[in-house]
């Protein structure tokens, strides 16, 4: 008894002409997905923050710490009388892998004490344009302020705080409290980026 050949194989030209049992067939899309970032708080102050803080080798000038009238905790400071009209201090708060994961909320305080004592920005990594900057106090007391960092492409490294000395020779520019906190600032409008 002979058997018939078997069946040439279905080729793409003949599935062709024929359509799905269960419907049309479906392009498979690929859904990017980012990871779920953990929630943090971190405490970057200048007492017993668990932040890395950098002076900056390559500006004209560096940062003090100061202690505040109390005596019992300290800042950082650029003062009035060091350096010449122009220079600049630059202090680094290099970002930890957590940080990096997403947008945070950049809170610090922050005082010009002085009229024409200078300018202090906030720069992401060594850029030169600040996502941030004030050369005037609404007051001569410690002001607040909430900033959203976010990103496009690439994760900052560092987040530096430059203070660029006026022309006044008195007075002080001050940094304390510095905190990341997961997510955008709740106090604030637009993200920098």
């Amino acid at each position: 008894m002979l058997f018939p050949p078997p069946p040439p194989p279905i080729s793409n030209a003949v599935t062709e002409d024929f359509e799905s049992v269960f419907g049309p067939p479906t392009d498979v899309k690929e859904i990017q997905i980012t990871p779920v970032q953990e929630d943090f708080f971190m405490d970057c102050n200048f007492d017993q923050g668990a932040c890395e803080w950098v002076q900056d080798k390559a500006d004209s000038i560096d940062w003090s710490v100061i202690y505040h009238d109390d005596g019992a905790q300290y800042y950082m400071a650029l003062s009035g009388l060091v350096g010449e009209q122009g220079d600049t201090a630059k202090l680094k708060l290099l970002l930890s892998d957590r940080a990096q994961q997403g947008s945070f909320c950049l809170t610090f305080d922050y005082r010009i004490l002085g009229q024409n004592v200078g300018t202090i920005k906030v720069l992401l990594d060594n850029n030169s344009y600040p996502v941030w900057e004030q050369s005037q106090s609404r007051q001569q007391s410690w002001q607040t302020e909430f900033l959203t960092v976010a990103w496009k492409e690439e994760a900052p490294q560092a987040i530096v705080f430059e203070a660029q000395r006026g022309n006044s020779v008195g007075g002080e520019i001050g940094l304390d409290n510095v905190v990341l906190t997961s997510g955008p600032c709740q106090d604030e409008g637009d993200p920098i980026y």
